[in-house]
């Protein structure tokens, strides 16, 4: 039975490789039929700015097809509020990712 899976990933993929170990899982997990999402918080939110030079990881896992969420209040924590977002990467609150975690079947922390 395919699960609704939610990973809270908070390292910054500029720095760290557990992004690309995390794509190896979600490639794995997809392949089954499972649907993942990433919320990037804390340091991962890094990794989603600018729009133009995103970690080749990161690039991985959209092509998976992960939906991505990035915490704005991390963004703007880190000065990185006023850049733009790619499309595939959806700007959130704190409360939607309360509501992300209600709603997922499986809830993992990268932290």
């Amino acid at each position: 039975m395919p699960k609704r899976i939610l990973y809270l990933y908070g390292f910054s993929p500029r720095i760290h490789n557990h992004l690309q170990r995390l794509a190896r899982i979600v490639a794995h997990q997809t392949e089954q039929g499972h649907g993942v999402a990433i919320a990037l918080l804390h340091d991962g939110v890094v990794g989603a700015v600018p729009s133009d030079r995103l970690p080749a990881a990161l690039k991985e896992l959209l092509k998976l097809g992960a939906k991505f969420y990035v915490l704005g209040e991390d963004l703007d924590a880190r000065g990185l509020g006023e850049f733009q977002l790619r499309d595939e990467l959806e700007r959130i609150d704190y409360d939607s990712l309360i509501d992300l975690i209600v709603q997922c079947d499986t809830l993992c922390s990268w932290m």
